[in-house]
């Protein structure tokens, strides 16, 4: 689950967070439509999203030297 206390250790990566919380809203999102509901997480972590993540997730692990270098175009 992603309460868990795995997502909140440290050394857990973004990317772990991000990949189990996108396949836990691809499930919710399921049973909603499966009862004729809307989408309860009607949203798209684009590239820049997860970036941005990534990096607030490095800041508060006091981790941002570790934080792979990536670069995002302009649109």
């Amino acid at each position: 689950m992603p309460q868990s206390a795995y997502y909140f250790n440290s050394q857990t990566s973004i990317d772990a967070i991000l990949d189990t919380w996108m396949e836990f809203s691809i499930i919710l999102n399921s049973l909603n439509r499966s009862m004729g509901l809307a989408d309860a997480y009607p949203f798209v972590l684009t590239q820049a999203v997860r970036t941005k993540l990534s990096f607030i997730h490095h800041a508060i692990h006091n981790r941002l030297n570790l934080m792979p270098d990536v670069s995002i175009g302009k649109v």
